[in-house]
């Protein structure tokens, strides 16, 4: 029969080591949380100065076309702002995209207005904008997946026993 010192002594060991293992277990979802977030901020960091950046050149750009409405010039537009549409929103986008319409066709009645337009459009980017969601790549364990399916899908026999492939 076991003495109560060694009982006593079991149960604090296997106390300990439960302990131990749920501390290591919540300090690791603690890390991954803290990297997650970490993640996140940086991502919406960076997309802010970039989109910021990315206006900036707009705006550069375009007193160049003010000054000197040359070929060059709208040419030097057109691809900051083709530049800026890609990490822009959709709103903002289509204000550009209205700008360059407008400067395309040379109407400097309508250039003003579409210019303000743009910026209004620009300002309410920066000011709120949805953060970008960061996909994890599960490539390798979506192809392995997908395979075994194939995989089951082609072993099944047809109902006439006859194989498909001959």
């Amino acid at each position: 029969m076991l003495s109560e010192t060694v009982i006593i002594a079991g149960i604090t060991a296997i106390t300990g080591l439960a302990g131990a293992a749920i501390g290591a277990f919540a300090s690791i979802r603690i890390a991954k949380n803290q990297t997650k977030a970490e993640l996140s901020r940086s991502v919406l960091t960076k997309t802010f100065e970039v989109r910021c950046r990315a206006y900036a050149n707009v705006f550069a750009a375009d007193i160049e076309f003010q000054r000197n409405p040359t070929q060059s010039a709208l040419s030097d537009l057109v691809s900051m702002v083709n530049r800026a549409c890609v990490v822009a929103s959709p709103r903002a986008t289509i204000a550009m995209q209205n700008f360059l319409n407008v400067a395309n066709s040379r109407n400097m009645d309508k250039l003003g207005a579409a210019r303000a337009a743009m910026a209004v459009e620009m300002q309410a980017d920066l000011r709120m904008f949805e953060a970008p969601t960061i996909v994890y790549d599960d490539t390798w364990e979506r192809l392995r997946s997908s395979d075994k399916k194939d995989q089951r899908k082609n072993h099944k026999k047809p109902k006439n026993g006859v194989p498909l492939n001959g």
